[in-house]
């Protein structure tokens, strides 16, 4: 759910138009493998004012979800009906959100084992699946939580490659990579005293972008 809501199965892509499919999907996918129940379907589609119909309306959304997928050949049931709820069925698919989490938390016990090499090597195969926004168009709070969490993710996993790189004496990769960043977002302060703390290690002064 990196990127656009959708389901990729082979070489072929579906992306979820519908709001309230997308809602639903976002939200089985932020809690896969444990039952979410109507009611907070319900909630996360149409938050405080559901209209008289809205169960009804839920199950044709699993329904509408669950015939896209048999389109895309698809044919386990991944989102199983429970009572009063549905189940993303998590051991039947990959969510690149999750990939992204565990090679994260993967790399960051590499360096904790000093294996920088290996480390760096497992972050940029995290980022391979990163895209943004993250669950883009989807208001529900607790999709928009755990948006806010994987950007947090984000972020601690650049400072971390930065801070590997440096160590393992890649400073003109660095030095490259952050003025491009800094000259991108010159309001940012991130980027430019990154890049600064680069350079001082690295042992040269050229030109830093400012901010204007």
């Amino acid at each position: 759910m990196l990127g656009s809501v959708g389901v990729v199965f082979g070489p072929r892509r579906h992306l979820v138009i519908s709001y309230r499919q997308r809602a639903a999907l976002a939200h089985l996918v932020v809690e896969a493998d444990k039952v979410v129940p109507t009611d907070s379907l319900i909630h996360s589609i149409w938050g405080e004012t559901p209209p008289p119909t809205a169960r009804g309306q839920v199950r044709a959304c699993v329904s509408e979800l669950r015939r896209s997928l048999n389109d895309l050949g698809v044919r386990t049931e991944l989102i199983a009906t429970e009572r009063d709820g549905y189940r993303l069925r998590a051991d039947q698919c990959s969510i690149d959100a999750r990939m992204f989490e565990r090679e994260v938390a993967e790399a960051m016990r590499f360096a904790h084992q000093e294996a920088l090499d290996q480390a760096l090597h497992r972050i940029a195969s995290a980022l391979e699946h990163w895209k943004v926004p993250a669950y883009p168009g989807v208001e529900s709070a607790i999709v928009r939580a755990h948006a806010a969490k994987l950007e947090r993710t984000l972020l601690n996993a650049l400072e971390a490659r930065t801070e590997w790189e440096m160590k393992l004496g890649l400073h003109q990769e660095l030095v490259d990579e952050l003025t491009e960043q800094a000259e991108q977002q010159p309001w940012h302060d991130n980027p430019r005293l990154r890049l600064l703390a680069t350079l001082r290690r690295a042992g040269t002064r050229p030109e830093t972008p400012r901010r204007t």
